[in-house]
């Protein structure tokens, strides 16, 4: 991992070095499977440009987001099942 104001994976997944210590971040990493170019996310499965979610599955470009699947583009979303997205 490279830490510029944030540290950033492989796939482009970043954490904010003011939010979150390197093992921290380190750990966040491990725990997103196939996500790419998300921020500060944790626990997620194949999601692509989210921004503060917690264990959402298959999502696009969600922000602030816990338990969602398929969704795009969510925002502050729980458990949301919305395949077309929620602003």
């Amino acid at each position: 991992m490279r830490r510029e104001v944030y540290y950033i994976d492989e796939d482009n997944n970043r954490w904010d070095a003011e939010l979150f210590t390197e093992e921290e971040a380190e750990e966040a990493s491990r725990n997103l499977v196939g996500c790419t170019n998300c921020i500060n996310c944790e626990n997620c499965m194949s999601c692509n440009g989210c921004t503060n979610c917690t264990r959402c599955y298959w999502c696009n470009g969600c922000r602030n987001c816990t338990k969602c699947k398929r969704c795009i583009k969510c925002v502050n979303a729980h458990g949301c099942n919305n395949e077309f997205g929620r602003q």
